[in-house]
């Protein structure tokens, strides 16, 4: 009888030593063939002239003025200060946008001032699905104003995008911040002319989803090629699952890419897909917005994981991965973020109720650093803290504790 359930994450692999994070593929030859890289280098500079202006008097803001010209010229539009400011924008087709973006923001400097914003981050895969929902969600109003005035006014993009830059540094020389979340503007609108949207006849939407999946397959390359350079991948990969579930009889929810076992096993499910030949790897954003709006009813619906696992309902659809005999999950290398929360609630609704009271919940992690037990305590306060405040169950979170149902161990 099957009575354990494994749950892992993308630090199961980075366990196995496999150059699976973000930051790996981010400095990958694999990528850096999809984004032309020669103008980002020296985003660190201009961005410290523009930490916090402050105080700034009538006579003060033409300077004020020509330092926001000049970072749109040298930083936000690098191109654009090399072919001129008032010619067309060429798009690149070698370049697709999703690298060109996450290239971007990795030259941001990651420090506190009066520009960077805590929400650069890109330190592994939840905080990359953070930025593309981030991304769609801010810029919505940049492409609904820009296609309303070509309705309109029958003007171009690149005019539309004109009139937004004068609409921006009104914004800017009224405040004494330059904000990320103002100039994302830019980037959404340069980086998708500059990545080959076809503006006139190809809705953006469209434009950015198609982009997403040919970044996926791009990743989806280049894990290949880290797997299959490391030797015995299966066998090593097998034995620590084996040492994680302490059984060789267990269902298993794998969050990662990668397989070492056959995917028509029916106690085993890839959520985002597989690397196999007709499948590609899932980057999606959550259902419910940053803002707490519902996403579904948005025009880039499309990229919530929802809608996207649909595509492979079909491989998965005859799995039973929530038997009722469930006894204890086992969570092991996943940061319990909010991109895949829906899933965890789904998991805690049916073996939190009355029937299933005792199932215990265990959460394995190896020690990489001094702080690593404190960010996995840290992770579970967080989820049980957020299920418990929208779900009604029989059990609470501090009668779990009192009663040994949580279970936090080192490897």
């Amino acid at each position: 009888m099957t009575n354990k359930l494994v749950i892992i994450g993308n630090g199961f692999d980075l366990h196995l030593h496999v150059k699976s994070s973000f930051q790996d593929f981010l400095k990958s030859d694999v990528l850096k063939d999809t984004v032309s890289l020669s103008k980002f280098e020296d985003i660190e500079s201009y961005y410290l002239d523009f930490i916090r202006l402050s105080n700034l008097s009538p006579n003060k803001q033409e300077s004020y003025k020509e330092k926001i010209e000049l970072y749109i010229s040298k930083v936000l539009f690098p191109e654009y200060f090399e072919i001129g400011i008032n010619d067309r924008i060429l798009p690149n087709q070698k370049n697709n946008f999703w690298s060109y973006y996450f290239t971007y923001l990795s030259k941001c400097p990651d420090k506190n001032n009066g520009f960077i914003s805590k929400k650069i981050r890109l330190r592994n895969w939840k905080d990359v699905e953070y930025q593309i929902q981030y991304f769609l969600e801010k810029t919505e109003s940049t492409f609904n104003y820009i296609n309303k005035m070509k309705n309109r006014d029958k003007i171009t993009v690149s005019d539309a995008g004109d009139r937004l830059t004068a609409e921006l540094f009104n914004v800017l020389k009224s405040d004494d911040t330059i904000k990320f979340s103002d100039l994302i503007h830019f980037n959404a609108l340069f980086i998708s002319l500059r990545t080959g949207w076809d503006s006139s006849n190809q809705d953006i939407y469209k434009f950015l989803f198609e982009e997403l999946i040919e970044f996926e397959n791009i990743f989806k390359n280049y894990l290949q090629k880290e797997v299959d350079a490391k030797k015995d991948y299966n066998n090593i990969a097998n034995n620590l699952l084996m040492e994680i579930a302490e059984t060789d009889n267990f269902n298993l929810i794998n969050f990662n890419y990668t397989t070492f076992y056959d995917l028509h096993d029916k106690n085993k499910i890839n959520i985002h897909s597989t690397l196999s030949e007709n499948s590609h790897p899932i980057f999606g954003i959550s259902p419910v917005g940053i803002n707490g709006e519902n996403n579904y009813d948005k025009p880039f619906y499309a990229f919530t994981k929802t809608y996207r696992i649909m595509s492979i309902t079909d491989v998965n659809s005859d799995k039973n991965i929530f038997p009722d005999d469930i006894e204890e999950i086992i969570f092991y290398g996943h940061s319990l973020s909010t991109s895949d929360y829906m899933y965890f609630e789904t998991i805690l609704r049916k073996y939190l109720d009355k029937k299933n009271k005792k199932v215990k919940f265990n959460f394995k992690y190896s020690k990489y650093s001094n702080e690593a037990e404190q960010e996995q305590v840290k992770s579970i306060f967080n989820l049980f803290n957020i299920f418990y405040s929208t779900n009604r169950t029989n059990n609470d979170f501090q009668k779990l504790l009192l009663e040994n149902m949580i279970k936090i161990q080192e490897l």
